[in-house]
């Protein structure tokens, strides 16, 4: 999975990059995951076997780690599937999200500036984009 997020890091880590452009890659990463979220079960099973037979050439004995009561059948695949890989997918998602979602106004916004835009659109469609950058501003009455 983290295979799916290499080029992401590598794109926010640069030191010139667009907003714009990192939300795009941040939305196509998001919808990755999201396709994987739903194939859960498949991916999972594809991972599993991989998994399997990398702990088998290393001579690791496959466990869960405890097991209740009305948890006794379920397989191993089955616990790290719900323990595991699914909640991973999920925080991992939701935490992209939390950090980028609330920017996508913003730079929607700011795109009413350009030309193409700013001839269909009122002042009032940047709001949002001033009420991000109002303290980088130095004088409030230029705006």
């Amino acid at each position: 999975m983290l295979s799916t997020t290499y080029n992401l890091s590598e794109k926010l880590q640069k030191n010139h990059i667009d907003l714009s452009h990192a939300i795009a890659n941040v939305t196509s990463v998001l919808n990755l995951l999201s396709k994987q979220r739903v194939n859960a079960d498949d991916n999972f099973k594809f991972l599993y076997a991989q998994v399997k037979e990398i702990a088998a050439k290393l001579g690791i004995k496959e466990e869960i780690p405890r097991v209740c009561r009305l948890q006794t059948a379920r397989t191993e695949e089955e616990y790290y599937r719900r323990a595991v890989y699914v909640p991973y997918l999920d925080d991992f998602c939701n935490s992209l999200k939390e950090r980028f979602e609330c920017h996508k106004e913003t730079v929607a916004s700011l795109q009413h500036i350009l030309p193409e835009f700013c001839t269909k659109t009122d002042f009032y469609s940047l709001e949002t984009a001033f009420n991000f950058y109002e303290e980088d501003l130095s004088h409030k009455e230029v705006v």
